[in-house]
């Protein structure tokens, strides 16, 4: 697992990934398809209109964060999905769950 996750791997198959769907957007697209790899200077998709980070600064706090798990540092954090109306009738007393 160490060795997926290295600057050098990740990188590439992002710079891959650009260089396959790159021909296949528009023109606007294209002109912003960058900012949603890099970002600006601070790592921020300003291509959109919210605030989030592009895919390389995600990918880089992601090794780091990965690597510190898996040297014992860091415990991360256990993801839970979202709960749908769906889920709450599996819950036993709901009227649906039997």
């Amino acid at each position: 697992m160490g060795n997926v996750f290295t600057r050098a791997t990740m990188l590439s198959r992002i710079a891959q990934m650009e260089r396959v769907l790159t021909p296949h957007r528009k023109n606007q697209q294209r002109e912003r398809f960058p900012m949603g790899i890099c970002g600006g200077r601070n790592g921020i998709n300003a291509a959109v209109d919210r605030r989030v980070f592009a895919i390389c600064p995600i990918v880089e706090q992601r090794i780091v964060s990965v690597r510190a798990q898996l040297a014992g540092e860091r415990r991360g954090t256990r993801l839970t999905g979202r709960v749908t109306c769906f889920d709450r009738w599996k819950t036993p007393g709901s009227p649906i769950y039997s």
